[in-house]
């Protein structure tokens, strides 16, 4: 029993980091985009590529992570309450890396890095049920 729920877990985990990386790579794409061509700081620039990447995510993780059979009008909210709580981990935590260091990417790095965790966790008990 304990096996199957770890099995289960493990092959979701791996899916979740798995549609996590393809929204990374929007929000990062957008991010660099913006960095290139508009004067905006990188906080703004990881900011609206967390949305393009939020997107992203919310479409993979409903339909192909967690199968969830709830109502658009029940998940939806749950999720956007997700999103803004984890926008504002990045932003925070970001903002904390960049002080300490110039190294925009490696920071931003760190920070999805921490937030994956976390993603999971509130996805799993809390927005897709």
């Amino acid at each position: 029993m304990l096996r199957q729920i770890l099995k289960s877990h493990t092959v979701r985990f791996f899916l979740h980091t798995l549609t996590g990386a393809l929204a990374t790579i929007v929000h990062y794409a957008i991010m660099f985009i913006l960095l290139a061509t508009a004067s905006v700081t990188p906080l703004t620039a990881s900011g609206i590529g967390f949305i393009g990447g939020a997107v992203t995510k919310f479409i993979l993780s409903q339909r192909k992570v967690f199968h969830s059979n709830a109502a658009f009008r029940v998940v939806a909210p749950r999720y956007c309450l997700a999103i803004a709580i984890q926008a504002t981990l990045n932003y925070f935590l970001l903002k904390l890396l960049i002080s300490w260091t110039d190294l925009i990417w490696v920071s931003q790095i760190l920070t999805t890095g921490c937030i994956t965790f976390i993603n999971y966790l509130i996805y799993y008990f809390w927005v897709f049920k």
